[in-house]
């Protein structure tokens, strides 16, 4: 198994070796610089100085490039004997260019110096790796030559951390893999946490980047408005006047039997037409959505999680890798983003309210228009009702003058010839009177008949004008309801994708902070494993460092 795989092992994750194979070696350099230098030696290499390489080149007085605090040990190999080097002051480190010092390096007693990156071994490693003999003169001496495959060499022991990838599934640090292991599964927690912060901040931005939307074009409709009136009765003829007889009878007329009148009608003609009263517009309603609250929680929530700010903000806590203060300012993100949800409820259930209230006005203004039509329907129901009557009232007053003026000339006949009175006269001007009441009925019938035709046309034309108003009231009414449900659901689905999004973004900050919680288990893990290895979890001072302190006393 490789190493960085061993990491999800401890984890249950899934990360890739790109993340994780950096936490590792970051690991491996975290155990060297913490353990002590004694636990270093078993995790040790060497490094050799020579005087020259294999092609011939000079090394003398080159030095080596060890880093300084990995040096365990400096010996320098003099005839196969292990001559171990003291570190030199750094006051001191002129002496080894000179001769005459009394405190110069000898091969019996050889020293060791670091400076510019470097450590240079006193007296110079001469060892040959070339075919051929080489020369050189020492400090103090004279020309030497050193033989193939020949001359001292210069050993420096350290300790370095190695270097993985994604390939290694072993290493030097067996022994202490754990506490790497520990430390890369911090690592790998507090970089989800950062992801999840990321995530977090995403669905936040989104919430309080959005605004909720509740537009409504369509109005309530008007009243009804109607161009036509309502028809009235007009007549410019009258009833025909009672019988008007120029002439006399003989004085010995006898007649029983009165001469006929046009009698009064008992039946009035209708009643104007009376309007229903007019339908007033239902109260208009307003509703505005106040979003400040909400906006003010969701940029508190994102201010706390990646502000401007830089001293009190998620993103900060985690740089400083301050798991306490990241985990307190994301739950008080959270109790936020818990405001902003609050808010939301709220003006949803006014949105309800309002949506409630709408309904009810617009089904009263609905069954007052209902209402308003069926009294102009009951109404013109009693006028056509009225007419009716006065018309069968009209034809029985004439049926019984007609009957009347018969059973007169029929009489008056009767009388005529029992006295043999001639009656011509008077009978040609009674059929006169008779035909001019007859010519008057006939033309006051048809003025009433175009009255009863033209009135019935107007108030069909009224009535269609009603119906055509109910019905655009209606279409207003229709589409005002269907705007409002329409917004109304519209705005529903953003405040449902708006509690998701907040759902989301909580969700995030707890795993965010549920990662840092488990980063800090973890590294607490490796510096407990750490403790128990070494007794203490930091490096005391190196050996080198003693030498040194001693070495500067003394000089």
């Amino acid at each position: 198994m490789k190493i960085w795989e061993k990491v999800n092992n401890i984890t249950g994750n899934d990360s890739k070796s790109r993340y994780l194979i950096p936490y590792i070696n970051a690991g491996s350099k975290f155990l060297l610089s913490a353990l002590p230098e004694k636990f270093l030696w078993t995790i040790a290499s060497e490094s050799e100085i020579e005087g020259w390489d294999s092609g011939g080149d000079s090394q003398i007085g080159a030095g080596s490039a060890i880093a300084y605090d990995k040096v365990l040990a400096v010996y320098r190999l003099d005839s196969g004997k292990k001559r171990l080097c003291s570190e030199a002051p750094d006051n001191n480190i002129h002496i080894f260019d000179e001769a005459s010092s009394l405190l110069s390096a000898t091969e019996m007693f050889p020293k060791f110096y670091k400076l510019s990156g470097k450590i240079y071994i006193k007296p110079d490693p001469d060892y040959n790796s070339s075919s051929s003999t080489k020369s050189y003169t020492p400090l103090g001496g004279s020309s030497t030559d050193v033989a193939a495959s020949a001359g001292d060499k210069g050993v420096i022991v350290y300790s370095a951390p190695p270097i993985v990838d994604e390939n290694t599934d072993s290493w030097i640090l067996a022994e202490y893999e754990n506490i790497v292991l520990f430390y890369a599964a911090s690592l790998d927690h507090f970089r989800l946490a950062s992801v999840y912060r990321d995530l977090c901040k995403t669905q936040v931005d989104v919430v309080a980047s959005g605004s909720l939307n509740f537009s409504v074009t369509s109005s309530i409709p008007d009243s009804i408005s109607l161009t036509k009136s309502l028809p009235v009765f007009s007549f410019s003829s009258s009833l025909p006047s009672d019988f008007n007889i120029t002439k006399s009878l003989p004085d010995d007329f006898s007649i029983s039997t009165p001469l006929p009148f046009f009698g009064a009608l008992s039946v009035d003609l209708p009643s104007s037409f009376s309007a229903p009263s007019a339908i007033s517009s239902p109260d208009e309603l307003s509703h505005t959505i106040d979003v400040s609250s909400i906006t003010d929680a969701l940029t508190k929530a994102q201010e706390l999680i990646d502000g401007s700010v830089t001293t009190n903000n998620a993103q900060e806590w985690l740089n400083d890798e301050d798991a306490e203060m990241s985990g307190s300012t994301v739950e008080v993100a959270s109790s936020e983003v818990r405001r902003a949800q609050g808010e939301i409820a709220k003006e949803k259930t006014k949105l309800e309210d309002f949506s409630s209230k709408v309904n009810q006005r617009l089904t009263k203004y609905t069954s007052d228009v209902g209402n308003y039509t069926q009294q102009v329907q009951k109404e013109s129901t009693r006028i056509t009702s009225d007419l009716a009557k006065y018309q069968r009232e009209i034809e029985r007053a004439t049926q019984k003058f007609q009957s009347d003026v018969a059973e007169y000339q029929a009489e008056l006949a009767k009388e005529s010839a029992r006295s043999k009175v001639d009656i011509t006269h008077y009978t040609s001007e009674i059929a006169k009177e008779k035909s001019r009441i007859e010519s008057s009925l006939a033309r006051y019938s048809a003025e009433l008949s175009q009255v009863v035709q033209s009135f019935t046309t107007e108030l069909q034309v009224y009535q269609a004008e009603v119906a055509k108003e109910n019905q655009r009231i209606s279409s207003d009414v229709s589409k005002y309801q269907a705007e409002v449900a329409k917004s109304s659901k519209d705005l529903e689905k953003e405040m449902q994708q708006y509690s998701l999004d907040m759902q989301a973004a909580q969700m995030y900050a707890q795993k965010s902070a549920q990662s840092i919680q488990t980063s800090g288990q973890y590294y607490q893990r490796a510096i407990n494993e750490l403790g128990a290895i070494t007794g203490a979890i930091t490096a005391p001072e190196q050996q080198q460092t003693s030498q040194r302190r001693e070495q500067g006393a003394t000089s």
